[in-house]
């Protein structure tokens, strides 16, 4: 959007970089960032290292909006109303963010490594999913994929006697609005099931029994460009993960599960 001419010479316009998820060390300086529309004060209420929009990208927003420099103002207002309107009728779901001091996590540690996996929540419930990252208990910081290291589905034994993955069905992502696609179990005509991982919102493949990609990287992230300690993936509850490590052997874990939210009937033990 342009703005209204004056008699101050206006600055050739500089390219602006790509926004991308704010790293640990940066929820200082976004926190001294102003706000300049609701939406942006409710989220930096409510999300730690939120960086809110700059003026060009607000006025961006505006525009797309049918906002002009002559109306900007009640193109703000009416945007401001149309966020609280959004917010109050459904909320906001905050997905993804690292755990706080006090929240609960399950860890698990990883045999001869200073690191732990980390799994904690993260506003996945409703998608049948925890978010997992790597961490590092004596420094107290988390950490994105180390060198050499990377996660995969596990071949585990099944009650058929036969062996099957940590993903007991083809999992692919929903279609519709979800952020991200939640996994859900479907049939597969396939003689084995096969194991797909759960991808964010920018793809809507899969990988089958392959190393699983973490939020960041199947959004198109390479590892010079993830915020050190952003890093982390979700994956349904309940599957079987193997890390896999250069010069260690394969370590299982199995994903917490939650209690579900309605219950059936169960077999009870008995002497015949």
């Amino acid at each position: 959007m342009q703005r209204p001419s004056s008699s101050v010479p206006t600055p050739t316009a500089r390219p602006r970089p790509a926004r991308q998820p704010e790293g640990q060390r940066s929820q200082q300086a976004a926190a001294s960032a102003r706000p300049l529309c609701w939406a942006d004060e409710h989220l930096m209420s409510i999300l730690p290292g939120y960086k809110p929009m700059g003026e060009d990208e607000l006025d961006d927003v505006l525009e797309s909006m049918g906002g002009t420099p002559q109306n900007r103002d009640k193109a703000l207002e009416a945007y401001n109303n149309l966020a609280k309107d959004l917010v109050n009728k459904t909320g906001v779901r905050v997905i993804g963010m690292k755990p706080k001091p006090g929240d609960t996590i399950y860890t698990v540690d990883i045999p001869n490594s200073p690191l732990v996996f980390r799994i904690w929540e993260g506003g996945m419930g409703p998608y049948g999913q925890f978010c997992v990252d790597f961490y590092d208990a004596q420094r107290k910081v988390s950490v994105n994929l180390p060198q050499g290291h990377s996660l995969h589905p596990a071949s585990i034994p099944v009650p058929t006697g036969g062996y099957g993955f940590g993903f007991g069905y083809g999992y692919a992502p929903m279609p519709g609005s979800g952020y991200p696609y939640p996994g859900m179990p479907m049939p597969t005509p396939m003689p084995m099931p096969m194991p797909m991982n759960v991808n964010p919102p920018s793809s809507s493949t899969a990988v089958p029994r392959g190393q699983l990609g973490s939020w960041e990287r199947n959004m198109g992230m390479d590892a010079n460009s993830i915020p050190e300690g952003e890093e982390k993936w979700m994956i349904l509850e309940g599957q079987h993960i193997t890390l896999r490590r250069e010069g260690h052997p394969h370590f299982t874990f199995q994903m917490p599960t939650r209690q579900p939210a309605f219950v059936v009937a169960q077999p009870r033990l008995a002497v015949a």
